[in-house]
């Protein structure tokens, strides 16, 4: 008995979506943009934490002293930054910086060779990771202390000082625009299906109105409403994702060329998270669509 119950129900919340079809088009096209824009963010902001990640293995700040500077002035810089969050200070010795030198293949072999192990005026230095580049301000601030300045030949924070700030922007950006924008397609789309369902339940008050003199349950007359927002939902968000596949399989063959040395495999990404990510847009689109007709069914279905 239940269960006929409920196949009927089912059966009448998708023969009104079939004839509503026309009129559904509009919502499910800005759930479709609402879920796409959410997939695109949440992939933007996983290449964005990548990309961060690649630079902090990129980026060192090196710090180079004088060779009046004591091994006991080093190791209290080197103690120092380590007692920093996230900071790895790693002391090199001449016959480090020298071993270094030897391996650069961008400097000529006839450069390499006037530097030796008895004529070796390369500085001994602290080699700087951190594991978030907002720390390496306070990396700064220990470098610049007045005890340590008569001793520090170079400081190479400010070679790099603009990407690193460039790249912490570009992250925070990413993330603060994602909330907002997927925030504001959200309101929009919960308000155009909210419009969509109220036009269905005006379309259908005849009917609603013989369902409500013949008896007819509460469940019977708006369930079939929920059924219909969950419907847009779902297939805006398999149409969502399809072209979120196509798209990040575009942007691939376009940053391919441009991006070389940064892990901006969108459609790895995409491929790899591939369940996770279609069964969270098929039930953030169902939740929307759901949402939506509650709101309209609350304010129009009286029964």
């Amino acid at each position: 008995m239940i269960f006929t119950r409920i196949k009927r129900i089912s059966k009448l919340g998708i023969v009104n979506t079939w004839r509503n079809r026309w009129l559904s088009v509009p919502a499910v096209f800005i759930i479709m943009m609402t879920l796409f824009m959410m997939g695109v963010f949440v992939v933007l902001g996983y290449i964005a934490n990548t990309t961060s990640d690649t630079l902090k293995d990129k980026i060192t700040v090196q710090v180079d002293f004088n060779d009046s500077a004591t091994e006991d002035v080093i190791q209290n810089l080197q103690q120092k930054l380590s007692q920093q969050t996230g900071v790895i200070a790693t002391y090199i010795s001449k016959q480090d910086a020298l071993a270094d030198f030897k391996s650069r293949t961008d400097i000529k072999q006839e450069t390499r060779d006037l530097i030796t192990e008895e004529n070796n005026p390369l500085p001994r230095g602290l080699r700087i990771r951190t594991l978030d580049l907002d720390n390496l301000s306070a990396v700064e601030e220990v470098v610049r202390e007045k005890q340590f300045e008569p001793y520090i030949y170079k400081f190479s924070y400010e070679d790099n000082k603009l990407l690193i700030e460039r790249v912490n922007e570009a992250t925070k950006f990413i993330k603060k625009a994602a909330a907002v924008m997927t925030t504001i397609f959200v309101v929009v789309a919960i308000m155009v299906t909210l419009n969509t369902i109220q036009m269905a339940i005006y379309s259908r008050r005849d009917e609603i109105e013989i369902m409500r003199l013949v008896g007819a349950s509460q469940s019977y007359v708006k369930v079939p409403f929920y059924i219909e927002g969950a419907i847009y939902g779902i297939s805006a968000a398999t149409l969502a994702f399809l072209l979120l596949v196509l798209s990040a399989s575009y942007f691939n063959s376009v940053s391919a060329s441009y991006f070389r040395g940064f892990n901006l495999d969108a459609y790895g990404i995409l491929m790899s998270h591939f369940f996770q990510v279609l069964l969270l847009q098929l039930l953030a689109g169902a939740l929307l669509g759901i949402f939506s007709s509650a709101i309209s069914i609350r304010k129009y279905v009286k029964i």
